[in-house]
């Protein structure tokens, strides 16, 4: 496990920024270790909530309208789990912002939110939705046909920034090190992590339809659920309860997420089986 050496002093008069420079590097030299499979990615993770005095951090895949975790942190006492992601922010940046988007890149939501464009986004009302969250930052890792690799960081306090050492220092080496990881580094630990957020609840009641709710789905969440597992396409659905596809698309990322379903055919296939157990 990487040591979390917020404390580290590189010499004697060492100025904060010089502090701060420390702590980077440190950061990055556990961030490449990780990648190459010599330490856990959530205990790096962990030591950078830490040290960017974070609420939440999240490592994410999104491929094919999927969302897939890699790994992610909370700071919060009383979850004993990371809370679910959307991936709205970054589908935001893609559709107004796509220009932007590089390995290396940055984009925080207190900014996003100037544009015209943010007020009527999905991202702007589940940004409504949590008022304890005042800012949120997008790192770009890694962009290629169809999937886009990204590191949100979720903050309660505004996050500290320093003028001498520009983010995109940090963001730009931490993607050129991605570039490099280790070939099936990231597949094994989309799966561990899946694995890992499997609901006690989830394996003793079956039914994630049935009216313990076990994995939490909202109502629109539900009424999804049910169309999907009637045969019903993204569109059909859409026009049932008269909505967008992309709304519906949403709904579906985020029922992915709190299900650990990969995709339609695994979603359809815990919905009947909570069906055939609640008979």
């Amino acid at each position: 496990m990487p040591k979390d050496r917020s404390q580290l002093v590189p010499f004697e008069g060492a100025t904060d920024l010089h502090l701060r420079v420390a702590r980077d590097l440190d950061l990055i030299n556990n961030w490449n270790a990780a990648l190459f499979g010599h330490f856990s990615m959530t205990d790096v993770l962990a030591m950078m909530i830490r040290q960017v005095e974070a609420y939440g951090i999240a490592l994410y895949r999104f491929e094919n309208d999927c969302l897939q975790t890699i790994a992610a942190v909370s700071r919060a006492m009383d979850a004993p789990r990371p809370g679910s992601n959307t991936g709205n922010m970054l589908l935001y940046v893609k559709e107004h912002h796509k220009e932007a988007i590089q390995p290396g890149a940055t984009f925080r939501l207190s900014k996003l939110c100037q544009d015209p464009t943010f007020e009527q986004s999905p991202a702007q009302r589940e940004w409504a939705a949590q008022p304890k969250i005042v800012d949120k930052t997008l790192i770009i890792l890694e962009v290629k046909e169809g999937r886009t690799d990204v590191l949100e960081t979720t903050f309660h306090s505004p996050p500290n920034t320093n003028a001498d050492l520009p983010c995109i220092l940090i963001s730009t080496a931490m993607a050129n090190a991605w570039e490099i990881r280790t070939v099936g580094l990231i597949a094994r630990q989309i799966h561990s992590f899946a694995q890992d957020r499997s609901s006690p609840s989830l394996v003793q009641d079956h039914d994630i339809l049935g009216p313990r709710n076990p994995v939490g789905l909202s109502r629109a969440e539900q009424r999804v659920c049910h169309h999907l597992a009637a045969g019903d396409s993204a569109k059909e659905i859409a026009d049932a309860l008269n909505v967008t596809v992309a709304t519906i698309r949403t709904h579906l990322r985020n029922v992915y997420f709190k299900t650990g379903a990969h995709g339609q055919v695994k979603l359809i296939t815990l919905i009947n089986e909570g069906k055939g157990f609640s008979q």
